[in-house]
C-alpha cells in the first residue's frame, strides 16, 4: 500500500476516535458520519471511499466501523508505562509522606482528567462490551498500566518499610485507585462542583491509612475498623434478645478455630470470639478463663483421641512402629486444626514471659511429648533406641517440635510428607541401629 494511503487510513482512524472520545451529543442523533470522519483527517469524502473500498457487498462505512473498533485504543493518550524520574515532584523537605500521595495523585488526577483513552474506554462499555478484540486490548491497557502501577507502590513501600494489611496486594491496591481515579473523573465531567481537585488525593491517602501496615504485623484490614466494628455489633447483639447456642463451648470453640485463622492468635479478642460465636461475653468468661483456655479446650479431644491410640498401639507394635504411627497421627492433628495448632505454638512460644500460667496450661492439659515417652523406653529397655544422650523426655520432645515445626513451616504437606521427614532423621536417629 502506498505512503500517502497508509498516511489518510492512519488520519481517518485516529479522527475517528478523537471524535468518539469528544463525545459530542450529534453522535447519538446521526451516529460517526463519513462527512465528520473526514473533516476531522482533513481529506476529502472521496478520499474515505478510496481508502475504504466497497467488497464482497460490505459498505465503506461499515468497513471503516470494523477497522476502527479493532483500533479503537491503538493512539490513545495514555499509554500506560513506567513514571519518568524526571517528571516526578521532589520529596517534601520534612520527607511527610502524606503531602508527597497528595501531590502525585493530584498529578494523576488532572493527567486522567484529559486521557483520551478514558473516554475510549467509556465508549468501549457502552458500545462494544461484548466486542473481544475491543474487550482484549481494555485489558491490556489496563494490565500495562497497572504494572506502572504495581512498580511505583513497590518502590514506595519498601522504602517506608510497609507491608499491606490482608487481603489487599500492591495489585488489588492498584485496581481500587485506578477505578477510583475513573469513577471520580467520570462524576466530575456532569457534577464538578461535587469532586474538586484535591478529592481524589485525600481518598487515596485515606485508602493508604487503611491498607498500608507499617509495623509489618501482617495485619488484617478488619483490624482497622475493628474498635467501631465491635462497639457498633456489640451494642447491636445486646440490644437483640436471643438464646445461647445449644453448645456454648463448641460454638466458642468453633468460634475462636475461624476468628484465629482470619485475624491470627495475637490479634484476636475475647470480644471478637463472643460476637462471632453469639454468646455475650460474661458467659465466655465464665467457660473459659483466657483464650489459651479455648485453645487447650478445642485439642483436648484429639489429645485424648492420640493417647487412647498410642496405649493400643504399645500392646501391639514394637517401640519404633509405636513412635512411627504416633508421628503421621500428630501431624494429621495439627493439619486437621491448623488454627488452633498455630495459637498452641503462639502461645507456647511468646507467653512464657507475659502470661506463664498460659504456658504451663498448655504444659500440663497437651503434654505430647509425655505420649511417647513410655513408647521410648520400651524402646530403650528392649535395646532398639538409644539410652545414651538426651533423657527420654527430651528425646519425645524432639520428636514432637520437629513435627509441629514441619507442619507449620511446610504448610502443603500431607500428614505422610510430615512423618516421612521426621522420621527419617529424628526417630531413626533414636535408633541404636540408625
Amino acid at each position: 500500500m502506498a505512503d500517502g494511503a497508509q498516511s489518510a487510513r492512519d488520519r481517518l482512524l485516529s479522527a475517528g476516535r478523537e471524535i468518539l472520545a469528544k463525545g459530542e451529543a450529534d453522535l447519538l442523533a446521526g451516529g460517526l458520519t463519513i462527512d465528520q470522519v473526514s473533516r476531522r483527517a482533513g481529506v476529502s469524502t472521496q478520499t474515505f471511499h478510496n481508502t475504504f473500498p466497497r467488497r464482497n457487498g460490505v459498505g465503506s462505512k461499515a468497513r471503516y466501523l470494523d477497522e476502527l473498533t479493532r483500533t479503537l485504543l491503538a493512539d490513545a493518550a495514555s499509554v500506560a508505562a513506567a513514571p519518568d524520574p524526571s517528571d516526578q515532584e521532589a520529596p517534601p523537605p520534612d520527607g511527610d509522606p502524606r503531602k508527597l500521595i497528595r501531590e502525585a495523585s493530584r498529578r494523576e488526577y488532572l493527567r486522567l482528567s484529559g486521557d483520551q483513552a478514558l473516554q475510549l474506554r467509556l465508549v468501549a462499555s457502552a458500545l462494544l462490551a461484548s466486542d473481544r478484540t475491543v474487550a482484549a486490548a481494555v485489558r491490556r491497557q489496563y494490565a500495562d498500566h497497572g504494572t506502572a502501577v504495581r512498580a511505583s507502590y513497590d518502590e514506595t513501600f519498601q522504602q517506608w518499610g510497609a507491608v499491606l494489611r490482608r487481603p489487599f496486594t500492591v495489585e488489588s491496591l492498584a485496581v481500587v485507585v485506578t477505578a477510583l481515579a475513573e469513577g471520580l473523573v467520570l462524576r466530575s465531567r456532569f457534577d464538578p462542583d461535587a469532586v474538586p481537585e484535591e478529592l481524589f488525593g485525600e481518598a487515596v491517602l485515606a485508602l493508604m491509612a487503611s491498607v498500608v501496615d507499617i509495623e509489618d504485623r501482617h495485619a488484617h484490614i478488619d483490624d482497622v475498623i475493628a474498635p467501631v466494628a465491635g462497639e457498633v455489633m456489640r451494642d447491636f447483639q445486646l440490644s437483640q434478645p436471643r438464646p445461647l447456642p445449644e453448645d456454648p463451648e463448641q460454638a466458642i470453640i468453633d468460634a475462636a478455630s475461624a476468628e484465629f485463622a482470619g485475624r491470627g492468635y495475637a490479634n484476636t479478642r475475647i470480644t471478637d470470639i463472643a460476637l462471632s460465636a453469639g454468646v455475650d461475653l460474661p458467659t465466655v468468661k465464665r467457660l473459659f478463663t483466657s483464650k489459651a483456655h479455648i485453645v487447650v479446650a478445642g485439642l483436648k479431644p484429639a489429645f485424648d483421641t492420640l493417647h487412647r491410640r498410642v496405649t493400643t498401639d504399645r500392646k501391639l507394635h514394637s517401640p519404633v512402629v509405636v513412635i512411627e504411627r504416633f508421628t503421621e497421627r500428630f501431624a494429621d492433628m495439627i493439619i486437621t486444626h491448623r488454627p488452633l495448632a498455630d495459637a498452641m505454638a503462639l502461645v507456647a512460644s511468646t507467653d512464657t514471659a507475659q502470661s506463664p500460667s498460659n504456658l504451663i496450661l498448655i504444659k500440663d492439659e497437651l503434654n505430647y511429648p509425655g505420649l511417647i515417652v513410655g513408647a521410648i523406653e520400651d524402646g530403650q529397655a528392649s535395646g532398639e533406641l538409644i539410652t545414651t544422650g538426651p533423657s527420654s523426655f527430651d528425646l519425645a520432645a524432639m520428636v514432637v517440635n520437629n513435627i509441629i515445626f514441619r507442619c507449620l513451616s511446610r504448610r502443603t504437606e500431607s500428614a505422610r510428607e510430615v512423618a516421612d521427614a521426621v522420621v527419617g532423621v529424628v526417630v531413626r536417629g533414636m535408633s541404636v541401629r540408625g
